[in-house]
């Protein structure tokens, strides 16, 4: 018999959003994964922002009408 996998990448909203609620819960238990997810967070959007700037000043350079 097969074990389902440890995490499913829909059940992530529900999960993400738990943490906030298990903060004022037990706020000790809880620090560690609000910081990871944040941190994560964080690097996701800056990596993205770099991203998204590099593509779109790819195309925006040269224009005379922008």
């Amino acid at each position: 018999m097969q074990h389902a996998p440890g995490w499913v990448s829909l059940a992530w909203p529900a999960r993400l959003g738990s943490l906030g609620v298990e903060a004022f819960i037990d706020a000790a238990r809880a620090a560690g994964p609000l910081l990871t997810t944040a941190l994560a967070g964080l690097a996701l959007t800056l990596a993205a922002d770099a991203v998204l700037l590099a593509w779109f000043s790819r195309f925006e350079d040269g224009r005379a009408d922008a």
